[in-house]
């Protein structure tokens, strides 16, 4: 079992690969440091051997290294993504790209405020484990990430939330109803892409699949933005409903990045059984470790308000735990502060620190874990190879200590 680390952390070196693999398939294909965008990139060494990387230091993420799944794909993940966008017209696309932190407000080249692609990231990376290639998975991979961005421009105009990722959204720019416009036009790219799959040499069965995977996919992550929405103003959502809604809103897209790798790589059901078993539990822990983050976070780091959630009456893991298991008084004082307006601070410190008199952080802290070490366990049979696995634990470890 894996143990708490420094803060309750999730200790992956303490788990073990449900299955071993062959010698010849234990070598890993990344670098432990990063040269250039092309020896990124390369494939696999042949006969098991560990490429020797040298060079600049791995990517950083605040305080923290980037999982080198991230840092290794992001090159090829940027350029399919770019390529998908070519050509089209400034204006509709202009916002597009500002929202991929490809360009700022004004339409000048920038750079740092793209996510992590941590999505197409898995795809690519479960398509090379399980084919040797991940090339193939390009066009599947750029579609996820755009599906997943299309959510984030709805998801902030429906919050109202009006910073990501250290600058202004979307809608905070150039208003709802053209943000409403930008968000669409990303989720039918992200299906176009998927086209661009018979160029890659994949079988049409297969991308008949892929299609409907996205299509699922998309309106299961519907399903669970309706059901956040309904949540707001209700004081009695439990904790399996708020996890019956992070596992169609967050944990959905994530299956669905490791299925569709899967998938493009000719695996059997069973195995993409496993892999969205996987996905789903890693997705559950992405979303309470989001939710951590969101309340005691520092912003200068994620890049939103610490507190939304608590200014705009959102339910959370922590809140909802906290509305179940403290007592009477408790609760009706936190249903008060979170009924009231936003933007009271003194409702925000009080708000906190009935969720920690509840032990509702370390409660949220303790069930990453555990998500952590389902994903893990969801593994058990998969062919993958042992450096798989390892990549897999960090992918878990890094959700489970994520800063932003």
């Amino acid at each position: 079992m894996a143990g708490a680390g420094p803060g309750g952390g999730f200790q992956m070196a303490a788990l073990r690969p449900p299955r071993r693999r062959p010698a010849s398939r234990d070598a890993p294909p990344h670098p432990a440091r990063l040269v250039s965008a092309e020896d990124a990139l390369r494939a696999p060494q042949a006969h098991g051997k560990r490429a020797a990387w040298r060079g600049s230091q791995p990517l950083r993420q605040g305080d923290m290294a980037v999982p080198w799944i991230l840092a290794r794909y992001r090159p090829a993940i940027e350029a399919e993504l770019r390529s998908v966008l070519a050509g089209r017209p400034d204006g509709l696309y202009h916002m597009l790209r500002y929202h991929l932190g490809w360009h700022d407000a004004d339409g000048r080249p920038s750079s740092g405020a793209a996510g992590k692609a941590l999505r197409p990231a898995l795809c690519l990376f479960i398509c090379e484990a399980l084919a040797g290639d991940y090339r193939p998975a390009l066009p599947a991979a750029a579609s996820v990430e755009l599906l997943h961005n299309a959510s984030l421009i709805h998801d902030d105009i429906q919050d109202e939330d009006r910073q990501r990722r250290h600058r202004p959204t979307v809608w905070a720019l150039w208003g709802k109803a053209q943000a409403l416009n930008a968000g669409n036009a990303l989720a039918s790219l992200s299906a176009l892409s998927l086209q661009r799959l018979a160029s890659a040499g994949v079988p049409a069965q297969r991308r008949r699949q892929a299609h409907q995977l996205l299509y699922e996919t998309c309106l299961r992550l519907v399903e669970g933005q309706w059901l956040d929405l309904s949540f707001e103003g209700r004081t009695d959502v439990t904790t399996p409903e708020y996890l019956a809604m992070a596992e169609l809103k967050t944990a959905a897209p994530i299956a669905c990045a490791l299925q569709m790798g899967a998938l493009l790589a000719g695996a059997d059901a069973p195995t993409i059984e496993g892999l969205g078993r996987c996905g789903r539990a890693l997705g559950l822990a992405y979303q309470i470790s989001d939710d951590l983050l969101g309340i005691y976070g520092d912003d200068a780091k994620t890049g939103k308000p610490v507190g939304s959630d608590i200014h705009r009456h959102k339910r959370s893991f922590l809140t909802v735990y906290t509305l179940e298991h403290a007592g009477k008084a408790a609760r009706g004082r936190l249903a008060q502060m979170l009924a009231a307006p936003a933007g009271d601070a003194g409702h925000l410190a009080g708000a906190i620190a009935l969720l920690d008199a509840a032990g509702a952080r370390a409660w949220a802290a303790r069930q990453v874990q555990t998500y952590c070490e389902r994903a893990m366990a969801a593994l058990h049979g998969a062919p993958i190879p042992t450096w798989a696995h390892d990549g897999l634990r960090e992918i878990a470890g890094f959700l489970a200590q994520r800063e932003a």
